[in-house]
């Protein structure tokens, strides 16, 4: 795999890279965790700049309304954890403006994603914990909770507990299929999130070692996965992939530096691959291609410092949004197979 960096952005404190599509244009999307009037940006193939908004700061995440032109945030979850007053938000426009509408006010929410069950959609909802005394004060447990969006009226049913008793709630990734489903990572190892046919929720852990972030590379024929990508233990240096072997996890690689942080598993230019980004040490991007028998680890950049990562489409071709918190910037990258 080859990287071409195409853009580095001064942005203070940036902590979201994601992506947006309106008006049938695909954006990389940019966000900061900062108090001041950072805020966010979007930008196109031509690199052209769209403001989302100034403030409030202190963002987690975006994600785009399935089948609408609008998107949730989370907001005012300001660093060090001063995340009382942290909000979700949606994001719509009139009249050419954003508008900002302000959806729950759900403290420590550190993670959000959106879930098609049994034909309609739910906001997942994930708290890093209860509550804070102090930067490392971690004896309240977080939790997971779940309502059903209402896109006609931009607000969503009764919020209801889905999972309680996870410490360092911090990881969360989409798998997508007839139901979807979700992985949430935290101290004690990741859950495995759904719905049954019923409208409950159910969970089962599959996993049970300290971690703080998961992904995938892909499902296998019958929706089922064999390998994961993780970052162990809660903000530690060790990115491991792990494959599943005699109805155990077994680890097959092991790539080390420190504060791991940015994830991202898929298909990267037609390679299934694992990205992954180190806030302290190398502050490095990395690829990492399983092969037969090994794997390729691969420098995306270093001295970045990032905290999360995205990948979306422009003209055909692959692109890498990196939110790099300990730079202040945001950059992009071209991915390509060698």
């Amino acid at each position: 795999m080859k990287f071409e960096k195409i853009l580095t952005r001064a942005w203070s404190m940036c902590y979201v890279a994601s992506s947006l599509t309106l008006d049938g244009t695909v954006y990389g999307a940019f966000a900061s965790e900062s108090h001041d009037t950072t805020g966010a940006v979007a930008l196109d193939a031509r690199l052209q700049e769209m403001p989302l908004w100034d403030a409030p700061g202190g963002c987690m995440g975006i994600i785009q309304v399935p089948g609408m032109e609008e998107f949730l945030t989370i907001q005012r979850f300001y660093p060090v954890f001063q995340s009382e007053q942290a909000e979700i938000a949606w994001y719509y426009r009139k009249h050419g403006a954003w508008v900002r509408k302000v959806l729950l006010t759900v403290p420590f929410v550190h993670r959000i994603e959106l879930l098609r069950e049994n034909g309609a959609w739910y906001l997942l909802i994930c708290k890093l914990c209860q509550s804070k005394a102090f930067i490392d004060d971690w004896s309240t447990a977080g939790s997971v909770l779940a309502c059903r969006l209402l896109p006609e009226h931009r607000s969503v049913g009764p919020l209801v507990t889905v999972l309680e008793g996870l410490y360092k709630n911090h990881g969360l990734v989409r798998i997508p299929g007839d139901n979807d489903r979700a992985l949430v990572a935290h101290s004690d190892g990741v859950h495995e999130l759904s719905m049954d046919d019923a409208g409950r929720w159910q969970s089962r852990q599959i996993w049970d070692e300290p971690c703080s972030d998961v992904a995938l590379t892909g499902l296998q024929s019958d929706g089922s996965y064999g390998e994961l990508g993780v970052i162990t233990p809660f903000h530690g240096g060790d990115f491991r992939v792990l494959r599943r072997e005699d109805d155990r996890w077994t680890e097959r690689c092991c790539f080390h530096d420190a504060f791991g942080h940015g994830i991202w598993g898929g298909t990267l230019a037609g390679v299934p691959c694992y990205l992954v980004g180190f806030r302290a040490g190398s502050q490095g991007i990395y690829c990492i291609e399983p092969q037969q028998g090994t794997f390729r680890i691969t420098p995306v950049d270093t001295g970045v410092g990032n905290a999360n990562l995205t990948v979306f489409r422009w003209d055909g071709r692959h692109y890498i949004g990196a939110a790099n918190r300990e730079s202040n910037t945001f950059t992009i990258y071209c991915a390509s197979a060698e």
